[in-house]
């Protein structure tokens, strides 16, 4: 495992079955370097497949559903997950300010959304905004990778809509 994924896997912090949720339109080997990080406490890693090449980590603490396209939702249950993962879907979504908000539901508590996307596909200044107009706290740009930005922001207990 080469550094920038395990500073990557550092930013999912894990407690006794932990969930993690990674709507994308590539899963790779860092959704596999997720669900093996996940494994080692019997936590769970949910995959959400947007148009792409797919390659799915085939572990028994993984599970995966398509969605059919870049104008739909992807399914998720309320208060489920630890952290989300968002990977180069928020550029081609024909909503997606919709998609930000729809992982806000979906995230406990004082827990984590991170955004990975190509560079140059948008700006860090929009994934920003896109977190602060929907609720997403102290977000924060880290310079993990060399071929993407990673920005991830906090959704607070109590603040903003409350969920």
């Amino acid at each position: 495992m080469n550094k920038a994924t395990i500073e990557f896997l550092e930013l999912i912090h894990l407690t006794p079955a932990t969930r993690v949720l990674e709507i994308s339109s590539h899963a790779d080997a860092l959704s596999l370097s997720l669900a093996q990080h996940l494994e080692t406490v019997g936590g769970e890693f949910h995959l959400q497949l947007y148009p792409g090449e797919h390659t799915v980590p085939k572990m028994n603490n993984v599970k995966s559903a398509e969605v059919k396209d870049f104008n739909s939702p992807f399914r998720a249950i309320a208060r489920e997950y630890s952290a989300i993962v968002l990977r180069d879907v928020l550029d081609a979504h024909k909503f997606p300010d919709r998609i930000v908000k729809a992982t806000y539901k979906s995230l406990l508590n004082a827990t984590e959304l991170i955004i990975v996307q190509k560079k140059g596909s948008m700006s860090i200044e929009v994934m920003k905004e896109f977190l602060d107009s929907n609720e997403f706290r102290a977000a924060n740009e880290i310079d993990i990778f060399e071929d993407y930005h990673v920005v991830v922001g906090k959704k607070m207990h109590m603040w903003g809509n409350g969920l």
